[in-house]
């Protein structure tokens, strides 16, 4: 019942990414995650990660398509705790794993990523438990109010350039802005890619500045290139005015 329910809604299906023995029969329980990995993730690897992406998409709707907002919402907004759950929910399709420092360990993040996402996580989830307890009740709206209230409870002292509310949210969005960029950059890498994509994707790419490929969507530099090439604020300027000038996104692996 459980996993024929999964099969109808995405919420659901993503709740039991969680799945784990907590009391009664463990065998049960194993059944469970078994059948949860047959009938909805193997052989639907794909399906299953454009359903995880879409569903956090229609999340995004009612605030936002921005990790910058006046009063974003910690659990729902791009770069909130949901895009946490992303990455756990497209690790544990892909590598069978849910934790960041697992991921790290089968070289699906790397470490720079890991610490800024365990950071962001705990930065995000004592604003979203303070939030709760301040209200009394369930609260994920980072307010006005609530931000000048934890920007003086947590000692944000200001500058002469800005004052102590402009620092806090200024740490909110760094942590925000990173949490949904690594999100985003993980969900591309690990969807699978049809043969007839890479080869379309290989004959209609062309160079550029002699280093990089452009596709039809996006801006890329072969595994070799990116070994050996380090570049200087000059060159990155460079790269994103390659990518505006032909109308592509970097690709995932450019961006890391």
């Amino acid at each position: 019942d459980a996993t024929q329910m999964a099969r109808q809604d995405v919420e659901f299906a993503t709740s039991l990414v969680e799945i784990r023995h907590l009391w009664g029969n463990p065998i049960l329980a194993r059944k469970l995650e078994k059948s949860y990995k047959n009938r909805l993730i193997r052989g639907r690897l794909g399906t299953f990660i454009d359903l995880c992406t879409q569903a956090r998409l229609a999340e995004f709707q009612p605030h936002g398509w921005s990790a910058q907002q006046l009063e974003p919402d910690v659990k729902n907004s791009p770069g909130g705790l949901r895009d946490l759950h992303l990455i756990r929910w497209v690790g544990y399709a892909k590598f069978g794993v849910r934790e960041i420092d697992e991921l790290v360990a089968r070289s699906a993040l790397n470490s720079t990523d890991a610490e800024r996402l365990h950071a962001g996580h705990e930065f995000l989830n004592r604003i979203r438990l303070n939030l709760h307890f301040a209200a009394g009740r369930a609260q994920d709206t980072l307010t006005r109010a609530e931000q000048m209230r934890l920007a003086t409870e947590w000692g944000y002292k200001g500058t002469s350039a800005q004052i102590p509310v402009e620092q806090f949210m200024q740490d909110y969005f760094r942590h925000a802005t990173g949490i949904a960029r690594i999100a985003r950059r993980f969900t591309e890498l690990q969807r699978p890619k049809s043969l007839t994509s890479v080869c379309l994707e290989s004959v209609m790419a062309h160079r550029a500045d002699g280093i990089f490929q452009v596709g039809q969507q996006q801006l890329n530099a072969s595994s070799a290139v990116r070994k050996r090439y380090s570049p200087t604020l000059e060159d990155i300027l460079k790269i994103f005015e390659l990518a505006t000038l032909y109308q592509v996104r970097l690709s995932p692996t450019l961006e890391e």
